[in-house]
């Protein structure tokens, strides 16, 4: 067997500014690489220690960081994700955002593990990675394209097989709600990190690569890998399948009897064949229902969104337009799909079917019930790159401050966004990507855009990123990520339902239950780390830690495993400490910690619980419950002793 720790690790240092490459290669054997196991917490280690404190985000010096984990490449099931990171423009801390698709394995594949970009290129120019090699090239006739456009010409150029990570107008004009999308449609959306590569003059990464990821036991790893794929390639009991076509129909049973666990109600089968025939879109009703979603900017109901309105924005309803399957590599349920629009008013031959977060905002968040408006809205949010939730945060902000008569139809250019009206919302958001007129204000992000409109009561957001769909009223714990996470407002964790969903305590009966909150954060934090999706996780009892154990020969613990997440996200912790940010001077919006006024959080209140969930996941952690500065100890038994003294 050959060991991974006779791999080579490639990092790619690109300056625009002086449109200079060097190639660093690197044993994995070398202490940092096993320490984070790729991924998110290696891009903060070299951030932390190459790049200046208080750096401009949107000036050259800031770093862009592309980077995989040790699965990427890999024949692991669910191993397509990649990350992108470096400081936000859009919430001025560390910024990072995780994406599928085709990318990552690509980027891998091509013998790279972590790009690090800076500088500005002086004309637009993208990035051409071939196996251990890449060029910066100019590409000034790329500008103005959106990222459907841009990768179609760039694989014209460089052949069908390379895989491109673009952005759109948006990107290039600073939209700080933007991301990089791959395959047209899988965007790395949170942060506004489009933004910053389009301050660089950064148009796309294009990545094409032939060479063979090499791991530990490669026997081993075929032989799970068989396994799981054949257990998720069974299909649904028959008696069980009335259930599944009927879950909605069971929503307002779930409300009315307050069941917030109903996701761990149902076997591993019910969850992969959900997530097969439906994608994320089948949730929709019965989060409205339950209180999950956010309806009417946060402050409604279902009472305000009926059943027979989010019916239209789930499962069936959705995927009946679909032509074909679409999955991230190495997937084994294909939760995605290409879909086939056309009606009256929109003609989308070829688009992407919208995740639950984009008809949850863009639907029952606007009261909307409009299925075509937000197929035609997500559309165009892909070929831009903008960010779904806060394209949906920034409607919804501004239909509540219209009706409060903050702005009139003459500061919105004539254009009448109100509930329900799904008319003139495409054009709001063009207006947003362009920077024209009042989108010139909302592309800043709906918290700086309030303030300057004194309406910040309307802005749901923390800290300018805009908060996603799900209520911590339904899920408390989920304040933990939407205000400790070095990259506010995550959402991806989902504490309670996700350790539930994954059957994590059965898994690992060692673990004390009463850290179970932050051993599964943390845990989370690696799976995400190594580039797993974790959608693997929801189907129950996936075996990530063999996986990885089976790929390096580092023979993890599940305790190991466990802290390799936490130093990851205390290194990042350390990076907003270095940049004078204590995450408990963010404030959640009153909104959705206190009693809604309707329905089924109207006697839920967080006002209270806030400090002490909160406390208690510090405590966990060794961070000081004021300050949030790690114990000095507890650094070194991190092994980050080397940051000690930073902040």
């Amino acid at each position: 067997m050959d060991s991974i720790f006779s791999n080579i690790i490639r990092v790619g240092l690109i300056d625009l500014s002086t449109s200079t490459v060097t190639i660093e290669s690197h044993s994995f054997r070398d202490e940092i690489f096993p320490k984070y196991l790729g991924g998110e917490g290696l891009a903060a280690d070299y951030l932390l220690r190459t790049m200046p404190p208080n750096t401009d985000p949107l000036g050259p010096e800031n770093i862009l960081c592309f980077v995989t984990g040790v699965l990427s490449g890999t024949i692991v099931p669910f191993s397509g994700r990649f990350m992108v990171a470096g400081k936000s423009p859009l919430t001025g801390t560390w910024g990072e955002a995780n994406s599928g698709g085709r990318f990552g394995p690509e980027l891998r594949s091509a013998g790279f593990d972590l790009l690090l970009i800076k500088g500005k290129a002086k004309e637009l120019s993208i990035l051409n990675i071939t196996n251990d090699s890449i060029e910066i090239a100019p590409f000034p006739h790329l500008k103005g394209m959106d990222c459907v456009e841009t990768e179609e010409e760039l694989k014209k150029k460089f052949g069908p097989k390379v895989q491109v990570a673009s952005i759109g107008l948006a990107g290039e004009k600073l939209v700080l709600i933007t991301g990089i999308v791959t395959d047209k449609a899988r965007i790395a959306a949170r942060s506004g990190l489009g933004a910053v590569m389009g301050s660089k003059n950064l148009k796309a990464v294009v990545v094409r690569g032939t060479k063979k990821i090499p791991v530990f036991d490669p026997e081993g790893l075929r032989e799970l890998r068989t396994l799981i794929n054949k257990w998720m390639s069974k299909g649904l009991n028959f008696l069980l399948r009335p259930s599944l076509k009927l879950s909605t129909s069971f929503a307002p049973w779930l409300r009315r009897f307050r069941i917030k666990n109903y996701g761990s109600m149902s076997t591993s089968s019910m969850v992969i064949e959900s997530y097969r025939r439906w994608g994320t879109s089948a949730g929709t009703a019965v989060c409205v229902e339950t209180g999950d979603a956010p309806v009417k900017n946060w402050k409604g109901s279902y009472k305000d969104f009926p059943l027979k309105k989010s019916v239209k924005l789930t499962s069936d309803n959705v995927t009946k337009y679909q032509i074909r399957k679409y999955g991230c590599k190495r997937c084994p349920i294909t939760c995605g799909g290409i879909m086939s629009y056309k009606d009256e008013q929109y003609d989308l031959p070829e688009t992407q079917k919208p995740e639950y977060e984009t008809l949850a905002m863009l639907g029952s968040n606007l009261l909307n019930d409009d299925l075509g408006s937000v197929y035609a809205m997500n559309d165009y949010c892909n070929r831009q790159g903008l960010d779904t939730i806060a394209i949906g945060s920034i409607l919804g902000f501004l239909m509540e401050a219209t009706e409060n008569g903050i702005l009139s139809d003459n500061d919105l250019d004539g254009l009448n966004i109100s509930w329900g009206n799904s008319a003139d919302l495409l054009p709001m958001i063009k207006k947003i990507a362009n920077r024209e007129g009042i989108g010139d204000l909302l592309a800043e992000g709906v918290g700086k855009a309030a303030k300057k409109l004194n309406a910040e009561e309307f802005a749901i957001h923390i800290n300018n990123q805009a908060i996603p769909a799900h209520d911590p009223r339904f899920s408390k714990t989920i304040i933990i990520p939407y205000k400790l996470d070095p990259a506010p407002g995550r959402h991806t964790p989902f504490i309670e339902v996700m350790v539930d969903i994954s059957k994590f305590n059965k898994m690992y009966p060692s673990l004390d239950k009463k850290n179970r909150i932050p051993d599964f954060y943390c845990y989370h934090q690696t799976i995400s780390s190594v580039g797993l999706c974790q959608f693997g996780l929801t189907t129950g009892n996936f075996p990530a830690l063999e996986f990885v154990n089976l790929v390096t020969g580092l023979n993890l613990t599940i305790e190991e495993f466990i802290t390799i997440g936490e130093r990851i996200l205390t290194v990042k912790h350390l990076f907003n400490l270095r940049e004078g940010v204590n995450p408990l001077n963010f404030k959640l919006p009153q909104r959705i910690l206190d009693k809604a006024e309707d329905g089924p959080n109207k006697n839920v209140s967080l006002l209270e619980e806030e400090g002490k969930i909160l406390g208690e996941f510090l405590t966990a952690l060794k961070w000081d419950i004021k300050t949030t500065i790690p114990d000095s100890d507890h650094l070194k038994d991190l092994g980050l002793e080397d940051f000690i003294g930073i902040f």
